[in-house]
């Protein structure tokens, strides 16, 4: 599991330094964000990953980590529409998922960085 990064700094070695990082980007607000089967399926994927080193997951609320996502980071990753999952492999993004419907391909993505590792 990653250390939650404090500074973009932190945020951006994190991201160059990790096999496969899954960030998510939600809002306390947001209806999808808060989707029963999303959450579940989401904390499931994270719970299956939580002892491999090579996987780490950061989730971000949008709101409340202004301080780390300023408007520029923020317009940096592209995000437009929450909830957002990107992966990361070593500094590379690999996919985007916008929604509540694509944790599927998320675990698929996972898999595939994993087995070329």
């Amino acid at each position: 599991m990653a250390t939650f990064p404090k500074t973009p700094k932190e945020l951006f070695s994190i991201i160059n330094e990790t096999q496969c990082l899954v960030l998510k980007f939600s809002a306390s607000w947001c209806g999808p964000c808060k989707n029963k089967t999303f959450l579940e399926t989401y904390h499931n994927l994270k719970k299956q990953y939580a002892t491999n080193p090579d996987v780490k997951f950061i989730e971000f609320d949008v709101d409340d980590d202004e301080t780390l996502l300023s408007e520029k980071i923020l317009y940096n990753f592209s995000i437009r529409s929450i909830p957002t999952i990107k992966i990361f492999h070593k500094g590379k993004q690999l996919n985007e998922y916008k929604g509540a419907g694509n944790l599927n391909k998320v675990e698929a993505d996972i898999k595939t960085i994993l087995s070329h590792l």
